[in-house]
């Protein structure tokens, strides 16, 4: 089946209706105005049906676009394969339908359709060498099935291998496949062949910083030094700035770009999280409040109820220690995606505040108006009631919560986790168990409880299979890897245990990992390569007490 994510390539506005001269038959006119009235209504399968049977009738493309449009409206991938192929048919020369028949042909990996598709595409498009640019980046975002395209496209793309736009859209094409270096080496030729495209080097330096960081500063540098009033990219420059751990260097750039884009609300918003990135908090404050202002200013009625300008604010004064200001920002968002993380930051901040109960507030009102999130509202107000010692409160509101939703997983697993925070393990193994008698697959509950038994050296064959399961699921999970060391380690299987903590280590910077892995070198006797992990341990730590106590409990201070 075609896959409809890449239909926004294809899909178009309503367009007018002009009834075409020759529909005289009583008939065809009927579906046509029926089939008008079905797609303003939403009917879409019925509009469909109605406009392509009307277009077969009268062979008139208008009316094979309509049924297409229909079909696209309905998301229906058979009736857009149908209509499109029913257009292509009656206009052969339109680009849409081909386009359309492409996607499909690259979505059922089907290399025959695909280069038929392709060389009819090639033929009617007026300008070829755009055309194999836009094809290439369209089709990097949809990466399943792309070698078989890539096999087909090679040849149009060698036509045009000279332009700037058709290399970086092969640069997408490899790194849809995972191959940055190949990525990185068609980015950079992009750049030779259009050195001054703000659009191509931007994108150039998304591709190849992973794999060359060095080449990508001097391609912004370079960029930017000929470009000094470009505000798009001073700023991509001023991020990769803070990659290289030169925050100063950084903030010179975004306060450059800033300056020479004060009316553009975006590169102020830019400005503002890269200020955020280099913890200058006031800096970025002050550019977010502009950016909010400037839009106000140059958009009479613009809604910003959902933007997550908010969110920023928020947390910059929340850092401040601002709490009084935090709950005004995080209060302006009141719908939309960030809705659900407003009303949790917002309470936490009253709780800041002395206000436990506004904050619960909050919490309750936001779990009556957002039906589909109640568990994150249960969970955080759990939180608050167990950080300011009210923990057997929290306890009961999460076993309330578990009743009112007994088929949802998600509330057992924080309801055990929570258990396990505050020392009830049997609780913890109680409502773990729960979760797995409804969700076997759930990887986080499996490695839970296993590493609940492991930590507490009982049960080790049920630890080892959950914990296998586990790790079936999700190889990569730097937690489940953990806990498959800290089993190993328990088993008295060293090396094994040591391998698991050490690329769990490497994957994610933990403490308690990295408490594991320095027990499991002191075990072997390998002191002062545990002695040197303990003292940069505790360095970096911000539970310096925990860490002393560990010390001081294996004998390495």
């Amino acid at each position: 089946m075609i896959v409809l994510s890449s239909s926004s390539a294809f899909s178009a506005a309503p367009l007018p209706v002009k009834q075409p001269s020759h529909l005289d038959n009583n008939a065809i006119l009927f579906d046509v105005i029926a089939g008008e009235i079905a797609l303003g209504r939403g009917e879409t399968g019925f509009a469909f049906d109605a406009l392509a049977t009307a277009a077969k009738e009268t062979n008139d493309s208008q009316l094979a676009e309509r049924a297409w449009y229909a079909a696209i409206s309905g998301r229906n991938a058979n009736q857009v394969v149908e209509a499109a192929t029913l257009w292509a048919s009656i206009d052969p020369r339109a680009e849409t339908p081909r386009q359309t028949l492409l996607a499909n042909a690259v979505d059922t990996n089907n290399l025959d359709a695909i280069q038929t598709e392709l060389k009819a595409l090639y033929e009617i498009v007026p300008d070829k060498g755009k055309w194999v640019a836009r094809t290439a980046v369209l089709f990097s975002r949809t990466p399943s099935n792309v070698p078989t395209f890539i096999k087909a496209f090679e040849p149009y793309a060698q036509k045009h291998i000279g332009r700037g736009d058709v290399l970086f859209g092969l640069g997408l094409l490899a790194q849809s496949q995972k191959d940055r270096p190949k990525a990185c080496q068609y980015g950079l030729k992009a750049i030779k062949a259009s050195p001054d495209d703000e659009n191509i080097v931007s994108g150039v330096a998304d591709i190849c910083w992973s794999t060359d960081p060095y080449s990508t500063r001097d391609i912004l540098q370079n960029f930017v030094k000929r470009h000094p009033a470009n505000a798009r990219v001073r700023l991509i420059y001023g991020r990769a700035m803070v990659r290289m751990n030169q925050p100063d260097q950084a903030i010179i750039e975004l306060k450059r770009a800033a300056r020479d884009a004060k009316t553009d609300p975006l590169v102020l918003y830019n400005a503002g999280q890269l200020a955020m990135e280099c913890q200058a908090l006031d800096l970025a404050e002050r550019y977010f409040l502009d950016y909010v202002r400037l839009a106000r200013e140059t958009q009479a009625n613009i809604d910003l109820s959902s933007n997550d300008v908010w969110l920023h604010l928020g947390a910059i004064a929340s850092a401040q220690k601002n709490y009084k200001s935090a709950i005004a920002y995080f209060s302006e968002i009141v719908d939309g995606p960030h809705y659900k993380e407003a009303r949790i930051k917002e309470a936490g901040a009253l709780a800041l505040t002395n206000r436990l109960d506004d904050a619960r507030e909050v919490l309750t009102t936001a779990r009556d108006q957002d039906v589909a999130n109640s568990i994150a509202y249960f969970s955080a107000e759990a939180e608050l009631l167990v950080q300011f010692k009210h923990p057997e409160e929290g306890l009961e509101l999460m076993a309330r919560a578990t009743k009112l939703n007994p088929r949802e997983p998600g509330i057992w697993y924080d309801a055990g986790m929570l258990a396990e925070r505050l020392g009830k393990t049997d609780l913890a193994e109680k409502y773990l168990q729960k979760v797995l008698s409804l969700n076997p697959n759930h990887i986080q509950a499996n490695n839970a409880l296993g590493y609940i038994y492991v930590d507490h050296n009982k049960k080790l064959k049920q630890a080892r299979k959950l914990l296998e399961h586990a790790y079936q699921l999700s190889p990569l999970d730097p937690y489940v890897l953990d806990s498959m060391g800290w089993l190993y380690f328990r088993e008295g299987d060293y090396v094994k245990a040591q391998e698991f903590v050490l690329t769990s280590l490497k994957k994610m910077f933990d403490e308690e990992v990295a408490m594991h892995l320095i027990e499991i070198l002191h075990i072997q006797k390998r002191n002062d390569e545990a002695k040197d992990l303990y003292l940069q341990l505790l360095e970096r730590s911000v539970r310096k007490d925990e860490v002393l106590s560990f010390g001081k409990r294996l004998g390495i201070q």
